[in-house]
């Protein structure tokens, strides 16, 4: 499957995009890139928890505090002069949780098991 395409920044466009493309397109911006970043480095804490203790954690809260931390990425942003737009990946879109989870865990296996999933398209239990 070919993931590339152009990415518009145009809410109206991009949010009708399937979801792996658009956050292949999310992550392929300054803002996404840098928010991947930080959610990796965040997960790797709980990684070694989880390899030690075999203790699992919810995405949600890695996700969460990512939220907390954008205003640094902003920052950093605003310090070389480049625009910040909220469809740029400066903002967390909760509809790409998901991808940024399995991102995570394609980037590093061996933390398979560390959060707790659900196979796509599925219904939630109880719903």
């Amino acid at each position: 499957m070919n993931l590339e395409f152009n990415f518009n920044g145009n809410a109206d466009q991009d949010m009708h995009l399937p979801g792996w493309q658009k956050f292949r397109a999310w992550i392929d911006t300054y803002g996404g890139n840098k928010v991947m970043e930080y959610i990796h480095k965040k997960s790797y804490g709980y990684a070694m928890r989880y390899k030690k203790y075999g203790r699992t954690v919810s995405f949600s809260l890695i996700w969460e505090i990512t939220r907390d931390h954008i205003h640094q990425v902003r920052t950093d942003a605003k310090r070389k002069n480049i625009d910040l737009k909220k469809f740029k990946g400066y903002a967390l879109c909760n509809d790409l949780r998901s991808y940024a989870m399995r991102h995570v865990i394609e980037k590093h296996p061996e933390w398979d098991g560390m959060f707790l999933m659900r196979e796509q398209g599925c219904n939630k239990v109880g719903g």
